[in-house]
């Protein structure tokens, strides 16, 4: 429960759940499995409150950690989360002049990092399923197979 926020930002972005989704990747690479009651809870969470480019809702640094958590659900979760990411960061990437392929710093987080932050965690999200390899842990791990000793010729 609860989000990250910055308190200078005196309440103006809607609080979604931020640390759900840094927690849904930590348990995930802790080895927790999807099947998990407590990851399922949050991985509804994060489905609940998809990436929007709106006023109040855009929190690239929810994004970025709730890309990375949805990518290990896969199935129509991550689909689902996957389109509404594109559509909101793809459509918003300046074109033309000094600012081409940035993003305005519009979020939460910006207002600390400003266009470089905005531009190098949208990057970040955006290739995610090309940067890393979906963690296992869905399936029971497989049994190691007996190893078979050759004889030793002496």
């Amino acid at each position: 429960g609860g989000s990250a926020v910055l308190p200078q930002n005196d309440g103006v972005f809607d609080s979604v759940p931020t640390l759900t989704a840094v927690s849904a990747v930590c348990r995930i690479f802790a080895g927790e499995r999807k099947s998990n009651d407590s990851l399922r809870k949050g991985m509804r969470h994060l489905d609940a409150e998809l990436p929007s480019w709106a006023p109040r809702k855009t929190n690239f640094y929810y994004w970025y950690y709730g890309t990375y958590a949805m990518y290990h659900a896969e199935g129509k979760k991550w689909d689902r989360w996957n389109q509404a990411m594109k559509d909101a960061l793809l459509p918003n990437q300046r074109k033309g002049a000094c600012e081409d392929g940035s993003w305005d710093p519009v979020g939460e987080w910006c207002r600390g990092g400003g266009r470089v932050y905005a531009t190098a965690i949208n990057v970040l999200t955006l290739e995610i399923y090309y940067r890393y390899k979906r963690a296992n842990h869905a399936a029971v791990p497989p049994t190691p197979r007996a190893v078979k000793k050759k004889p030793r010729r002496g």
